[in-house]
């Protein structure tokens, strides 16, 4: 029962109205497989990468998710990315993974399959991730962002209906 309560809070139950589930993933540094990991290779640039198979979020940490531009210092380019916009516990969690896994690797995968990847450069303490873009040439991803929101909040009314049925 303890365990059913902290799945659907967290929202870690799949609706079948979801259409674009996201979940966001560790690759730690070190290249351990075992039970725990699994290989994942981004669809665009074919890089493997070796990260936890249980993620530390989901789309009921989420708020919103908007389309941003990066300027890139080393390149001289701006780059087109995920803006994932986390709710109060979302925050925290992204704050706890992005201060112990410095250094790693925070994979997005979208109905199990990766689509994005941020590289663990700093300790995340405003709740908002960007996240470089790894779709097919030619994905609408304004569209995909307001997919992304709208399902987000489906789950974050299913959460709130949750909440109030265990609370009485």
């Amino acid at each position: 029962m303890l365990v059913a309560l902290a799945s659907s809070l967290s929202g870690c139950f799949w609706d079948e109205k979801i259409e674009n589930y996201l979940t966001l993933h560790v690759c730690e540094s070190r290249s351990e497989i075992g039970l725990s990991r699994e290989n994942i290779k981004m669809p665009e640039t074919g890089v493997e990468f070796t990260a936890v198979k249980d993620p530390f979020m989901t789309m009921g940490d989420l708020e919103s998710v908007d389309i941003a531009e990066v300027y890139d210092p080393y390149s001289g380019k701006m780059i087109r990315g995920f803006q994932l916009n986390c709710a109060g516990m979302g925050a925290k969690k992204l704050f706890r993974e992005t201060s112990k896994c410095m250094g790693g690797w925070i994979i997005l995968k979208e109905n199990g399959k990766p689509c994005a990847i941020r590289k663990i450069d700093s300790i995340i303490t405003n709740g908002k991730l960007f996240m470089m873009l790894k779709y097919p040439k030619g994905t609408d991803i304004y569209q995909k962002a307001q997919e992304y929101s709208r399902d987000i909040k489906k789950i974050q009314e299913e959460i709130k209906q949750r909440e109030a049925y265990f609370m009485w």
